[in-house]
């Protein structure tokens, strides 16, 4: 069967647009789409669906996707700078769709989003790519984290691509 291709949406890089524009190249019965729940993706894992000819996998998902469907990954993603991040992550956690929310005071800061530290927070651009959901990464050191996502970009991704820059990617 041929490669799979694979796109980690590291959350708040500008994936949910990207999303859109490949649900127009790939069959919706050829995606295999991931919300990024730690619960969803490990009981896939545990227990995957048939492989019906997935033509893209996509979603809130660690890097290594591949070996649970048993086929070989061309794996893509987008970075975007740590602090404009960090910043729309604080700025969807304070929205009723957010999970977050629920455990922030009234009128939070960052400070207090911060005093959370769900494991989304420090360095999710390199533990999705480095194929370490944020929640099972805890206890790794985040060099090691770092190095492993610095030698998967440039070994195991067909390419990424910068947020601020997407019309050039």
């Amino acid at each position: 069967m041929p490669p799979v291709d694979v796109f980690v949406h590291v959350p708040k890089t500008g994936g949910s647009s990207l999303r859109h524009v490949l649900s127009r190249f790939y069959p919706p019965s050829r995606q295999l789409v991931f919300g990024g729940e730690v619960d969803e993706f490990d009981r896939f894992s545990r227990q995957p669906l048939p492989d019906p000819g997935w033509q893209l996998v996509q979603g809130h998902i660690p890097f290594g996707i591949h070996r649970v469907i048993g086929r070989e990954g061309r794996y893509f993603t987008f970075l975007r700078e740590p602090v404009a991040r960090f910043v729309s992550d604080f700025k969807f956690a304070l929205s009723p769709e957010s999970g977050y929310h629920k455990s922030l005071p009234a009128n939070p800061g960052l400070r207090d989003f911060i005093a959370l530290d769900s494991g989304f927070l420090i360095d999710p651009h390199c533990k999705w790519i480095a194929g370490y959901h944020p929640l099972h990464a805890a206890g790794i050191d985040r060099r090691e984290i770092f190095e492993t996502a610095r030698q998967r970009l440039v070994r195991d991704y067909v390419v990424f691509g910068i947020t601020a820059h997407l019309d050039e990617s």
